[in-house]
């Protein structure tokens, strides 16, 4: 006798479904943390090298005045 329920709600389907809803959640989560990660490595990168810029150009002010 099947299960009761409807004729396609399998509970092995269930399952297999409701894993890769999680595993493509789970892999939408990384790829955006690991974007977010990146974006936000390379502004560090850039903001310090302006500052070393206006540093350098800092530095040429000084030197020109005196």
């Amino acid at each position: 006798m099947p299960p009761p329920g409807p004729p396609h709600c399998n509970p092995a389907q269930v399952l297999l479904n409701t894993t890769m809803k999680t595993s493509i959640t789970r892999i939408a989560f990384l790829l955006l943390a690991s974007a977010a990660l990146t974006l936000t490595a390379t502004s560090c990168r850039t903001v310090r090298g302006f500052g070393q810029d206006v540093e350098h150009v800092g530095g040429h002010i000084e030197h020109a005045a005196r």
